[in-house]
């Protein structure tokens, strides 16, 4: 099998209370692969991923305040 090179544009993006219709706003015209949305609920994701036509996935990240063992 033949490895391809292939280059991907990847962003981070900090969205604290920006809001779905922002965010889906923001990404709609970027021209990027792959998104990191930080601060943001798993409602929200999947909001902003069905306006956009694309899959996601969501991962609750560590927070000073939650239990690292439950």
């Amino acid at each position: 099998m033949e490895t391809v090179p292939r280059t991907w544009s990847i962003a981070s993006w900090l969205v604290p209370n920006l809001g779905t219709d922002a965010i889906g706003d923001g990404l709609a015209d970027a021209d990027i692969d792959a998104v990191a949305l930080q601060s943001i609920t798993r409602d929200d994701v999947e909001r902003v991923a069905d306006r956009l036509g694309v899959r996601h996935a969501w991962e609750l990240s560590f927070h000073p305040t939650s239990r690292l063992i439950p």
